[in-house]
Parts: C-alpha cells; structure tokens; sequence
C-alpha cells in the first residue's frame, strides 16, 4: 500500500514551491527595507519664498521658478531635502511663521543679527532703466557737448601757437606762402599747421627756411600723436550717449523713480539724490516706458526682468553691490550643509546655467 513515491513527482514539486516562497518573501522584504531607508533620508523642509523676480518668481497655480528658487532646489536635492513651498511677505514673517529658510534675501548686518544667512548666490549691482536713445541723436548730443568744445578750442590754440611760430620764421624771407601782416599771417600760419596736423598736406602753403622746416618736421612728428588723441577723443565723445553712468552724478537734477524699501531706495537716500518712490520695480519701469519719468534706480537683475520686452536701455553699474542669499533662523545647523551644498552648485556648470538663464551672462 505505502510504497515509495514515484521519482519526479510529490515532494520536489513541494520543495519547489517553498524555495520559490522563501525568494519572494526576500525580494519584499528587500523592497520593503529599500523604500524605508528612502523614506527616512528624504527630510520635508518649509521654505518661505519671497516673490523677487528674477531671484522667486511666483507662476500660475502657485508654482515657483527664479534663480534663487532653482539653486535651492538643487541644494535640496543633494541634501536629500524635500522642500514645501509657500509664499510670505518678508523674512521676518516668514522666520515666525516657521520657515525652515526664507529665500532670496538681501544680506546685511542688520539681517544678520535678526537670523542666519547663507553664502551669497548672487551678488547684484545698480542698474539704471531709461528711453533708449537713437544712434544719430547720441551722436549730435555727444559733439554738442561742453567737453567737445572745449577740445575743439584747445586745438585751435594748438594750432595757433604752432602756426604762429612758424610766421614769425617764415613771414621776412616766406612772404608769398606766409604774409608780413600778422593778421593775414597768422591765418596762413594757422591753416598750415591745421593741413599738416591731418596729413592732408595741399602744397598751398610750406616754409622755405632751415628754422621753419625744423618746426615743420617737429610738429609732423608731433602731429600723428595729436591726430591719434584726437581721434580717440572724438569717438568717445560720439558714444556719449552709450557710455556708462557715472552714479550719482548722472542722477542729479533727473526725474529719477525707485521702488519702495529697496537697496537702491537707501542708496539714494544716502546720496542725497531726489526721486519719487514707487511700489515695485515693474511700475517704476512702466513710467519710464510711459514717459512720465527719466529714469528707474534698482537692483539690475530686477530691472532687467521687469523691462524685458519693453525698447529701454538697461545700464549696469558696479555701484552698491547687494548680497543676495537665504536666511535660516539662528544657529539653525542647516546653514552649514545648505552652505556646503551651494558653494558645490554655484562652482558647477549646472548652477552657472541658472544664472545665465535668469540674468544673462556677465561681461
């Protein structure tokens, strides 16, 4: 009755099935243990962002992009951060309603005595927003200047000086090139010396003694130096109008506008320039495009975002340097790993990209 099983077939079939049950019971517990160690080194992280464009721009459907946003990112990725966005007013509201990190701030000692601040991630300079000028009318300003002036008559004496001294050489034995008469003589002198200043050389007029043509030789020799700083001048002068400001000079006496609680706001507080405040940057541009004022002052990356598309002339200075970065609360050890991780991104081609994206690449 109970004789031995048939070979093939009862208990291979049951070992089989056991061995099978103990590789899936392995395979979920390893996947079980996986997604748990994943779980735990994702960290969920509040972070208050500040709406700054280009730094935070808050989009439809409360998504965040900008620069400072991007670079976070990024930062939260290599710490294994997750971050939970939302928007606040300012950095103080942002700290006391919890937030891990408020971003982007402007860095300063008042600042950083209120919370803890990260390395920068940008360092943002004055810029200047104002009609743009067209090419023949910056020309017709720039030589119709007081400094165009002021070097045509020092060329003129130039001139007469030399051409002087070469009538008085010339005007006893020369008379037919260089008249006796100082009125008619020292016009001769001045109109050569002018021809041969520019190498145009009409043979109208030469001096015929040994005296007079060693002064011609000199002058010829001192002429291209003249004619080379001459031309250099009257170039720089015809660019005027696309030379860089000189702030804040430049600013004086201009129906200049500024946002309200901004660097550039304190900086022409501090310079004793005029302006009117306004709310943000995108309306200071909006009545420089309109017309009602000369100029907008501010941060350059802010004013380059705000005027994108609107044919005005965006100069960058290197004036008043602001420090844009995060801010922690105090003695929070998150600064030091978001530190470390911002200075890897910034140095990396990756993080370069960001900038370049947001404000251009810088010359």
């Amino acid at each position: 009755m109970g004789g031995p099983l048939p070979a093939g077939k009862g208990t291979p079939t049951a070992l089989s099935r056991f061995v099978c049950m103990r590789i899936l019971l392995s395979f979920a517990l390893t996947a079980a243990l996986t997604t748990g160690v994943a779980a735990q080194t994702v960290t969920p992280v509040a972070i208050g962002l500040i709406d700054a464009p280009p730094f935070a721009i808050e989009g439809a459907g409360g998504s965040w992009t900008g620069l400072a946003v991007d670079l976070f990112r990024l930062a939260a990725d290599d710490l294994g951060l997750a971050p939970v966005f939302t928007g606040v007013d300012d950095v103080a509201s942002g700290l006391e309603a919890g937030m891990d990190v408020v971003l982007p701030v402007e860095a300063s000692p008042a600042l950083e005595a209120a919370a803890d601040l990260t390395h920068p991630v940008y360092t943002a300079t004055l810029g200047v927003v104002s009609e743009r000028e067209g090419r023949i009318l910056s020309v017709v300003r720039g030589l119709a200047s007081w400094e165009f002036v002021r070097l045509i008559l020092g060329l003129s004496v130039l001139l007469l000086a030399v051409g002087a001294a070469v009538w008085a050489i010339e005007r006893r034995s020369n008379e037919d090139m260089f008249h006796r008469s100082p009125a008619r003589g020292l016009g001769d002198g001045f109109w050569w010396a002018g021809v041969t200043l520019t190498t145009i050389g009409y043979g109208d007029k030469a001096p015929a003694t040994f005296w007079g043509r060693a002064v011609a030789m000199l002058w010829m020799l001192m002429g291209l130096a003249v004619s080379a700083s001459l031309t250099a001048a009257v170039v720089t002068l015809a660019n005027a109008g696309d030379a860089a400001l000189s702030l804040p000079e430049d600013l004086r006496d201009r129906d200049v506008v500024v946002a309200r609680d901004t660097a550039a706001a304190a900086y022409a507080e501090r310079q004793s320039i005029p302006v009117r405040v306004v709310a943000d940057a995108a309306e200071a541009v909006a009545l420089v495009r309109d017309g009602a004022a000369e100029m907008a002052l501010g941060s350059a990356p802010v004013l380059q975002h705000a005027a994108d598309g609107a044919g005005l002339a965006i100069t960058t200075t290197q004036v008043d340097p602001v420090l844009v970065s995060f801010a922690v609360p105090t003695a929070d050890p998150l600064r030091e790993d978001l530190n470390a991780a911002l200075l890897r991104i910034i140095a990396s081609e990756t993080g370069q990209e960001i900038v370049r994206r947001y404000v251009g690449s810088e010359e």
